[in-house]
């Protein structure tokens, strides 16, 4: 799994790529963090297209989930109350976002948070925030 970022209009904007793998996908949650230009609060667009492997078996994507889960909760200040808007390759992402949006709620973390499956809304969404 590979990562890119770049700030551009006040947005943080997150490009990840290959199979999703949970050492990758924390390392670049850890990189979003120590962006120079993150600030606690800020706006950041997940561009998820080309991240394969959202059709992973239950019990595994509930162990992954969480432990991204923990590492959001654990930088609980750092996120601030984050506008965060992910783009999906596709509706059959669903029960992953699904797991983990239950997941996000249940640990109480101060984010605006919301998958989406294009760009243009994406960034009206973030636009609006």
């Amino acid at each position: 799994m590979t990562h890119s970022l770049e700030f551009r209009d006040g947005v943080l904007r997150a490009r990840t790529s290959g199979d999703i793998e949970i050492y990758g996908f924390l390392e670049y949650l850890r990189a979003v963090l120590e962006h120079e230009k993150w600030t606690p609060g800020g706006k950041l667009l997940c561009d998820h297209r080309e991240l394969k492997g959202f059709s992973m078996n239950i019990p595994n994507v509930t162990h992954k989930t969480g432990q991204v889960a923990n590492f959001i909760k654990d930088n609980e200040a750092r996120l601030g109350n984050a506008a965060i808007a992910s783009i999906l390759p596709c509706m059959d992402a669903s029960p992953v976002t699904s797991l983990w949006i239950t997941f996000i709620e249940h640990i109480k973390v101060d984010i605006n948070y919301k998958n989406f499956y294009d760009m243009v809304h994406a960034e009206q969404w973030l636009n609006s925030r």
